[in-house]
């Protein structure tokens, strides 16, 4: 079992999931959609 989670953390430490290089669009789009969101009430 123990043999298991230490496969696990390897490969999570190693496969971050996530590009080198943020993509600025995307997060810009994300935080106006927040930002109008909270404008317009919908997140308390």
């Amino acid at each position: 079992m123990i043999d298991q989670y230490e496969k696990r953390l390897v490969y999570v430490k190693n496969d971050k999931g996530f590009s080198d290089i943020p993509d600025y669009k995307k997060i810009n789009e994300f935080i106006v959609s927040v930002n109008r969101r909270i404008v317009m009430e919908k997140i308390i």
